[in-house]
């Protein structure tokens, strides 16, 4: 818009020609304001604030400028990794399910099997229904009835 207005025809110039410096400006201004992590007033700018303002990448060590292996990326926490102790978590809670799966009988040890995947792969109350001649809503009921006989079995 700003070419628009001191375009004047008169002089013989393409308009595309005069305003191309305007427009490469405009966009360089946009990209920069764009990538700093957020917007410091001129006013009240310090160099090490306006440093602190620009992304950094995850592999730049830590401290910057050291020559050590730690980096960023080593320091920010993977959601999709598993934790340390859940594993073993799980390998425990297993073998106490396990030892409580006594007191089950051989139908609502398999719903229970296929519905949390105790011996691998977990099922819906559909899928389980199919694998085991069940309706849906029966196998919700097995199910139920089996939880409550572990509650009162592992406490």
């Amino acid at each position: 818009m700003h070419a628009a207005r001191k375009y004047d025809g008169s002089k013989g110039t393409r308009f595309v020609i005069f305003a191309a410096p305007y427009i490469r400006r405009a966009m360089e201004e946009a990209i920069s304001e764009q990538t700093a992590l957020y917007k410091v007033p001129q006013k009240e700018a310090t160099p090490s604030e306006r440093k602190r303002s620009h992304p950094i990448s995850m592999d730049q060590p830590v401290p910057v400028g050291s020559s050590n292996n730690f980096t960023l990326q080593s320091v920010i926490e993977n959601n999709n990794s598993p934790r340390a102790d859940e594993s073993l978590n799980r390998q425990i809670l297993n073998s106490e399910l396990r030892q409580g799966m006594n007191v089950l009988n051989e139908r609502e040890r398999k719903v229970i099997n296929l519905l949390y995947g105790l011996d691998g792969e977990h099922y819906t109350m559909a899928e389980a229904g199919e694998m085991t001649g069940l309706k849906r809503e029966r196998v919700r009921q097995v199910r139920d009835k089996a939880i409550r006989k572990l509650k009162k079995r592992l406490r």
